[in-house]
């Protein structure tokens, strides 16, 4: 009965959920170990320099996988049941090929990629990097079967293995940091990805152990004339790759901050990140595919309707979460982050950093929605070109502002192409459905700013003088400003708050 209930929309949304929320706790579990472990050292900024490459092509290819093979193979099974698992077995191979290729390539070419980023630095911290760059090498065609095999078990309606799974990643980081960093140093985190990811690729080849086939010959007989990679999906993964590429960019730019400033700027933007990943997703799932219905649908007038709410809805949710970051960041990032290596120089540089990406928040969060309605609508070419002149404005701001802000710089710019995304996406989508209720959302988005800054300082000022000056006390503080702000909002008759109230039944009802 389970199995049945998990097979269902409703069902295979509350696994995922679940699932996920696990996921990006222990994801977020284990960059508070590494902070506990590596702080601010050099060390760590080696892992992330070396890392960084190849983690962003593993996301690429995780995309390309979910979204070329699944209406690929969905397709090919319509027509030729009796060969779906050749199917399966020729695309598992050929990504593990292409995995395999950019590897081999990127293993040639690594002393000239790690130089780059490191020329003026010691041949032993160069050394290092390499090293690191090249053990991540390894994940690379190991993920690219994963990112296969995952599409293919969403398409037969089996969701648990994926979902545990990548659940794997993070539990093997966490042991090899905690178990052999006193032995292997920062060494112990690319070995623990590496057999995370080993072992997650594992699971999934053995749960189909049946279906896989060696038989070469027969695998790649007539690929190309079976592969439905279309244009547009092309663009799709250019425009993810594009996006992926801010982070590679900014670890350029290593040798013009602080010590410290790149791994500080990587625990911010953990701590920013984290809100988004887990209520943007709450949220699209929640109301998007309405909107997607009413597009296709021809319903214009209401959607319009559900759009404002969703953008009213994000504001709502958002503009708390950046008014405490912006004024209380440090607080979060001392109960998250402040204990072994990580000291207070730390939590200073990390806290500054975090307030300046919390400017963004709003917008970064409305961007990851708005931009699915852009992909629905199919603005596929003004997706890429929104994601090219971000890319550009992020390059000429780094150089411009790293000389004078250093890490604060970096942060800084990427503020400025998450809103510049974030309104050149509106304006596309507006343009696209006659958005007329501009003047609404600017409306309500500033009584969200004054709510939340109101009620940010009433807590401030029970927490100053009744609580306790520590984490359970800081603590309190935010769940008495998520109190008064939501009380505000009732008062106020805020639309957001029967919004979500019918959020919340419909999701009750379903489940």
């Amino acid at each position: 009965m389970r199995k049945n209930f998990f097979s269902t929309v409703a069902g295979a949304t509350i696994l995922i959920s679940l699932l996920g929320i696990a996921a990006k706790g222990i994801g977020f579990m284990r960059e508070i170990i590494f902070a506990g472990f590596f702080g601010l050292k050099s060390n760590f900024e080696l892992f992330l320099i070396g890392a960084v490459l190849p983690s962003t092509i593993n996301v690429a290819l995780l995309y390309m996988g979910q979204n070329y093979f699944i209406p690929a193979f969905t397709n090919y099974k319509n027509k030729n049941p009796q060969k779906a698992d050749v199917f399966l077995n020729k695309n598992i191979w050929m990504f593990f090929l292409t995995g395999l290729f950019i590897s081999l390539i990127l293993f040639a070419s690594s002393q000239f990629i790690i130089n780059g980023y490191l020329s003026n630095s010691p041949e032993e911290l160069r050394i290092t990097a390499l090293y690191i760059f090249r053990i991540f090498l390894f994940t690379i065609p190991l993920n690219a079967v994963f990112s296969i095999l995952t599409a293919y078990f969403h398409t037969e309606l089996n969701f648990t293995y994926p979902a545990v799974a990548q659940l794997i990643l993070n539990i093997f980081t966490i042991f090899f940091v905690v178990a052999f960093t006193h032995l292997w140093g920062i060494y112990s985190i690319p070995f623990g990805m590496l057999a995370g990811t080993f072992v997650q690729t594992g699971i999934l080849l053995w749960a189909i152990r049946s279906k896989i086939s060696l038989d070469l010959k027969e695998i790649f007989n007539d690929f190309l004339s079976s592969s439905n990679f279309t244009g547009s999906l092309g663009i799709v993964v250019l425009i993810e790759l594009i996006n992926q590429l801010h982070v590679v960019i900014d670890r350029y730019f290593i040798s013009s901050v602080d010590q410290g400033g790149i791994a500080a700027l990587n625990y911010a933007n953990t701590i920013f990140l984290l809100p988004i990943t887990i209520f943007s997703f709450a949220l699209s799932s929640a109301i998007f595919p309405k909107i997607t219905s009413l597009f296709n649908s021809g319903s214009m007038d209401e959607l319009r309707l559900q759009y404002l709410k969703t953008l009213r809805v994000n504001s709502f949710v958002f503009v708390p979460i950046s008014v405490v970051f912006i004024l209380g960041g440090n607080l979060f990032v001392h109960i998250f982050y402040q204990r072994g290596s990580f000291n207070p120089y730390a939590t200073q540089l990390t806290s500054e950093l975090l307030k300046v990406f919390a400017i963004s928040l709003v917008f970064y969060s409305a961007y990851s929605i708005i931009n699915k309605l852009i992909f629905s609508a199919g603005l596929f070419k003004k997706m890429l070109f929104i994601a090219v002149s971000a890319l550009a404005v992020k390059i000429v701001l780094n150089i411009f502002l790293v000389i004078r802000f250093k890490q604060n710089g970096l942060a800084l710019s990427s503020v400025c192409c998450y809103i510049l995304m974030a309104v050149m996406s509106y304006v596309a989508v507006a343009k696209k459905i006659k958005f007329g209720y501009t003047k609404k959302l600017f409306e309500a988005l500033l009584i969200d700013v004054i709510n939340a800054v109101f009620a940010y300082g009433i807590s401030y000022l029970i927490y100053s003088v009744f609580l306790p000056v520590n984490m359970i006390g800081a603590a309190l503080m935010i769940v008495l400003f998520a109190v008064i702000f939501i009380i505000n909002a009732i008062l106020l008759e805020t639309e957001e708050i029967e919004v979500i109230r019918n959020i919340y039944i419909s999701v009750t009802k379903r489940s």
